[in-house]
């Protein structure tokens, strides 16, 4: 018969294990290797794609305005969040939560643990709140009110949004801080139960155990209806969005309104980028580690490798649905005859 657990009253019932560790199915060394090795091809691309958008938001983002650097705040933490999947290369072991790493130096235990743990936290909440400030950026173009004005026209907008990436920063430190165990010993007890041959390495090996009680539990619930319910708010201010522009589609100038849909028709994309490839994938994990799923380690794997895919498709989606960028590159190599370039690109901008 299995053993349940009540994570609050309020909650359904699940079943796991009661010795966490035992019923799983641990990810393959082939598996992780060959992770490894898409993070690496990925890695090659990120480093060719984000220079290069990079010098085109700047170089051809006149009529775009303050857009451009929401566009940088998105590329930038991606980006982040891309290099340390790939420098640090976690592998998880469920249902426990533990991390461990093959750094080639690995830091003492204590503060520095702590850091890393924060960092991967960190540069994956920015990831998806620059896509928050980059909607209501939008939402903010088209709705015009004194909400609106303060978020186009003031200079205080980027202090609200530097103290909106720092909360995201304590939050996810106070998580990092009171969720991990901080006894060494009882640490490496922890690891040695889910991964029996890292016994002899404990002491030289990069690792992270967090608790596995009922109040990460019930956090990781929280975590799930925060994104589930963020991605909702999200999805109908894109609505509102499309509403409002095909309402007033003669309110504005001919070449502004064509903007705005341009804009528009990338940010759609963007968001499903997000959802498919960022939350979807965020919700699973979280809800494997909640429920001790027994495939929870190679899933998370492939939740990874699916997370730095979906900076790569963002940049791509960047540079081919905002038409400065896309002509810009047409034109440097050269796809189309130089007396057809701009009918050309008239046509396939609308």
């Amino acid at each position: 018969m299995p053993n349940y657990i009540l994570p609050s009253r309020f909650l359904a019932v699940f079943p796991r294990s009661v010795e966490p560790g035992v019923d799983r199915e641990p990810a393959s060394e082939l598996m992780v290797t060959i992770v490894n090795k898409i993070l690496e091809f990925f890695m090659v691309c990120e480093f060719v794609l984000v220079p290069l958008l990079v010098f085109l938001i700047l170089r051809y983002s006149k009529s775009l305005s303050r857009y451009k650097y929401y566009l940088l705040n998105n590329v930038v933490w991606s980006f982040a969040f891309g290099v340390f999947v790939f420098v640090i290369k976690p592998v998880f072991h469920y249902p426990a939560p533990c991390v461990h790493s093959e750094l080639e130096y690995s830091p003492k235990p204590g503060v520095a643990y702590d850091v890393l743990a924060f960092l991967f936290m960190y540069c994956l909440a920015n990831a998806v709140l620059s896509m928050v400030w980059t909607l209501i950026f939008r939402f903010a173009c088209v709705y015009h009110s004194r909400p609106s004005e303060f978020i186009l026209h003031s200079k205080y907008t980027w202090l609200l949004y530097l103290l909106g990436h720092i909360l995201f920063g304590c939050i996810m430190f106070q998580m990092v801080v009171v969720g991990r165990i901080r006894d060494p010993q009882e640490a490496a007890s922890e690891l040695v139960r889910r991964v029996p041959q890292f016994a002899n390495r404990t002491k030289n090996l990069f690792f992270v155990c967090f608790y596995y009680s009922d109040e990460m539990i019930i956090l990781s619930y929280l975590n799930i209806a925060a994104l589930i319910f963020g991605f909702l708010i999200a999805a109908s201010l894109l609505a509102l969005l499309y509403h409002h522009l095909h309402r007033n589609v003669y309110a504005f100038p001919k070449k502004t309104i064509k903007m705005q849909f341009m804009l528009f028709k990338a940010l759609s994309i963007q968001m499903a980028n997000y959802f498919l490839l960022e939350i979807l994938p965020l919700v699973c994990a979280t809800f494997a580690f909640a429920i001790s799923y027994r495939y929870g380690e190679p899933l998370l794997l492939v939740v990874l490798t699916v997370m730095v895919l979906h900076g790569i498709l963002d940049y791509l989606l960047m540079i081919y649905f905002i038409a400065p960028y896309r002509r810009a590159l047409i034109r440097w190599l050269k796809l189309v005859p130089a007396s057809d370039f701009v009918q050309h690109l008239t046509r396939v901008g609308s």
